[in-house]
């Protein structure tokens, strides 16, 4: 057991009243379970037992106690908070249609079916998904999306300030939006209105844009994701951009990928011929098959491997 998560479990307790070590452990074993990005933690056989020792006011299945049950799953009260929360926001947004409806496309014929596919499904929802892994084209189907949806108040964020930049920056390559458009351009904190690590019980406020784009939104925890959720109005279309299997968050909730797989687009073309070879072995490694990945890392040299700009980043805004 980790020293820190048997320090706070045993905090936890004695506050109840409680003194007990299978119970110290099961709750030393679930806050290192979230801090390693778990929201939740399946039960098992020996878990069930160390939970036993745990007294209705630690574990209940409601969200008054530190400890929630809730079908086969143990949260920290905090985490059932959040999931709970940002499930509601899931379901009121997609199952909220956009408020206006847009013209007939006239489709650029440099689109893939894929794309294609992608962009219509971000104009016929209020939230979407746009996934796939490096030079699928998020950034450049993400484009169209914005001169097709006719959006004159767009608000582009990511985690990190360089990435928002980068995104404006890669949509007017494309091209000048035009004068009437209003970019707002920032971290996702900046734009929620939230300092880095506040935590708010209320909802933020609404975010005043026909169009969100979010990139990189793997790495949005449970928390700022949930907070995200709250502040899209009726008005308001949200997308999220992203790879399912890069840059998870720090804390805990990798909702992403969840999200992706259930309503997400996927590109899968990768635009980048230079790298093909890479991108091939990268869908060897996920698909777990060894015999494909050994004849491909055979043909891959150190020379043709990128190399990450680990030391020039520039401090966020």
């Amino acid at each position: 057991m980790d020293p820190l998560d048997l320090f706070f479990a045993r905090r936890t307790l004695a506050r109840a009243g409680v003194h007990s070590e299978p119970g110290e452990q099961f709750l030393s074993r679930l806050m290192h379970h979230s801090r390693q990005g778990h929201i939740c933690l399946p039960t098992d056989p020996e878990l069930e037992q160390l939970a036993s020792a745990l007294p209705p006011s630690i574990l209940s299945p409601t969200s008054d106690t530190p400890v929630v049950s809730h079908q086969n799953r143990f949260y920290l009260q905090r985490n059932w908070v959040y999931e709970t929360r940002l499930l509601e926001q899931v379901k009121r947004l997609r199952a909220t249609p956009p408020t206006h409806q847009d013209a007939p496309i006239n489709w650029p014929p440099q689109l893939l079916p894929e794309q294609k596919a992608a962009i219509t499904a971000a104009l016929q929802n209020t939230f979407s998904i746009i996934c796939g892994g490096p030079g699928t084209g998020k950034t450049y189907t993400a484009g169209f999306l914005v001169r097709l949806s006719g959006a004159a108040r767009l608000a582009l964020a990511a985690p990190t300030g360089k990435a928002a930049a980068h995104l404006e920056a890669s949509l007017l390559a494309q091209g000048p939006l035009g004068p009437a458009v209003r970019i707002e351009v920032g971290t996702v904190h900046r734009l929620l209105r939230l300092q880095p690590g506040q935590s708010r019980a209320s909802a933020p406020r609404k975010i005043d844009a026909d169009l969100v784009l979010i990139d990189e939104a793997s790495m949005l925890d449970v928390t700022l994701l949930t907070y995200l959720l709250e502040a899209i109005g009726p008005n308001t279309r949200l997308v999220l951009m992203g790879d399912p299997h890069q840059l998870p968050p720090i804390d805990a909730g990798s909702l992403f990928a969840e999200m992706a797989t259930l309503f997400g687009t996927a590109l899968k073309k990768s635009m980048r011929t230079e790298e093909a070879q890479i991108h091939r072995l990268s869908e060897a490694i996920h698909r777990g098959d060894s015999a494909a990945v050994e004849v491909l890392l055979a043909d891959v040299s150190a020379e043709t491997l990128p190399t990450p700009e680990l030391f020039d980043k520039e401090p966020d805004p």
